[in-house]
């Protein structure tokens, strides 16, 4: 299975990297920028694992994950993985169909929240400005850097500016979990150290928490 999922991508252009233990795996992310993990998912007690290890990191917690899965396994047919994240997972079947690798992976990539595909470098939001590429939130000449999940949080809330979002759209959205599997106590974790950063610049007070409804970034002048 290696050497076919390795042939498709390189055929595509895509340099891949293959492990068959978890100690290479670890080194790997050591040493390269990951867009996506492609994942052997007969072992079901190391995916739990895996999810722990994946979530756990800012810098991995968004790279796409497609699942290798059996063709008769309980994971076909619509039936997901445990944190299975729709908009940033899927999954493929033995024995791998070339074309549908090939689909899947550029699927995958494209919506990805690293990608940068469809979406200008900077977004504004008076008084801010947030560059896509470096992470760093301008306003009034003061800049700061976000971490990855800080940047897909704000940014969403940039782009919804005066509207009052849920902590489950957001953990929809912006995090990617399926209904239900996690708590709104993540997001108040990060809402929290994005606030400390925004009022930094000056501007604390325009990211609101409004209890049992969810929270909103509103436009205005430095006060």
């Amino acid at each position: 299975m290696c050497e076919t999922l390795r042939s498709c991508l390189d055929q595509e252009g895509h340099l891949v990297a293959v492990s068959n233990d978890s100690s290479t795996a670890l080194r790997l992310f050591a040493t390269l920028d990951v867009d996506l993990i492609c994942l052997d998912a007969c072992d079901e007690p190391a995916i739990d694992g895996f999810w722990t290890w994946l979530l756990a990191d800012e810098s991995r917690c968004a790279i796409p994950v497609l699942f290798i899965v059996p063709l008769a396994g309980r994971w076909t047919a619509g039936v997901t993985p445990p944190n299975f994240r729709p908009r940033w997972d899927d999954c493929v079947a033995k024995p791998l169909d070339v074309d549908e690798l090939k689909q899947k992976v550029a699927r995958l990539l494209s919506a990805s929240p690293s990608s940068p595909s469809n979406r200008p470098r900077v977004l504004r939001s008076p008084p801010f400005t947030l560059d896509h590429e470096s992470r760093e939130l301008w306003a009034d000449g003061k800049k700061t850097v976000l971490t990855s999940t800080e940047h897909r949080l704000l940014g969403y809330l940039m782009e919804r500016s005066g509207a009052v979002v849920s902590s489950d759209e957001l953990l929809e959205t912006v995090w990617g979990f399926l209904p239900g599997t996690s708590t709104a106590a993540v997001v108040r974790v990060h809402v929290s150290n994005l606030r400390r950063k925004v009022a930094a610049l000056g501007y604390g007070q325009l990211l609101q928490a409004l209890p049992h409804r969810g929270y909103r970034l509103i436009e205005g002048k430095h006060s």
